[in-house]
């Protein structure tokens, strides 16, 4: 009796068995391993013909953005590995120009020494590993900003830039700033739709000034602020703050995303 019993329970066994075996197969297959960076901040800069070319105010705004950075990577407010990326946005959005270069990363130990362990391996060779480092990368940036600059692009693709940082961010575990330096006057190429965003619980810092087309109307940016607000919140932004450039600071940065 025992015998036969011990061989019903094998034999109820057996399909469980291999129903729990390929469910293991299916979730090992289909589950997406934690790769990538910890946090990120991807700078927008826009250089359509109603906004560029930079001036020393402009430059001066967003050396500000620059020390934001420092600072919340100091103080750990974006976790290690930061990815940080420059791209200025005219006619594509969706190709800006990298006046910077690639993303750099930055992610350093107690000593000053990168943990490679927590670093994807294309990201290694241009690895940032100390502050110093990450405030002379981002001071030439700044430089190569100013010069870029003054090449104006016809059209000002703001959606399809948005669209290209939240792609940027894609391999982001945690927090991920957008910040857009505009006037926030969307002016599409002929035939070009707008794609819809989808921006993923990211930060968005819109950091704006009057246009060269609001010299009549200059109060017309304000409205364009709140409707993008909109937008951007409608769109999955966890939180979406604004600040004009002129007497920006840095402390005024941090707070507007953290507080």
């Amino acid at each position: 009796m025992r015998q036969s019993l011990s061989h019903r329970s094998r034999a109820h066994r057996g399909p469980w068995l291999l129903i729990c075996g390929a469910c293991l197969i299916w979730v090992s297959g289909c589950a997406k391993p934690l790769i990538g960076n910890s946090s990120a901040v991807i700078v927008l800069l826009d250089y359509s013909r109603s906004f560029a070319p930079f001036d020393n105010g402009d430059i001066a705004a967003l050396g500000e953005v620059n020390k934001s950075i420092v600072q919340m990577v100091r103080v750990g407010t974006l976790p290690q590995p930061v990815k940080i990326l420059w791209a200025a946005f005219g006619d594509n959005g969706l190709k800006p120009l990298e006046p910077c270069g690639p993303a750099r990363v930055f992610g350093q130990t107690l000593t000053g020494h990168t943990n490679d362990q927590n670093l994807p391996k294309s990201n290694l060779e241009g690895r940032l590993t100390n502050i110093v480092d990450l405030q002379s990368w981002l001071s030439v940036c700044l430089s190569a900003v100013r010069a870029t600059s003054q090449s104006p692009q016809q059209f000002t693709d703001i959606s399809g830039a948005l669209m290209f940082a939240s792609d940027a961010a894609e391999d982001i575990r945690e927090d991920h700033i957008i910040v857009v330096f505009t006037d926030l006057l969307e002016d599409l190429p002929p035939n070009r739709q707008v794609p819809p965003l989808k921006l993923n619980k990211a930060k968005v810092l819109l950091v704006w000034r009057p246009g060269l087309d609001d010299q009549k109307q200059p109060a017309a940016v304000s409205k364009r602020v709140e409707d993008w607000r909109n937008k951007l919140e409608r769109a999955g932004a966890s939180r979406v703050c604004s600040k004009a450039s002129q007497g920006i600071s840095e402390g005024e940065i941090s707070s507007c995303l953290w507080h």
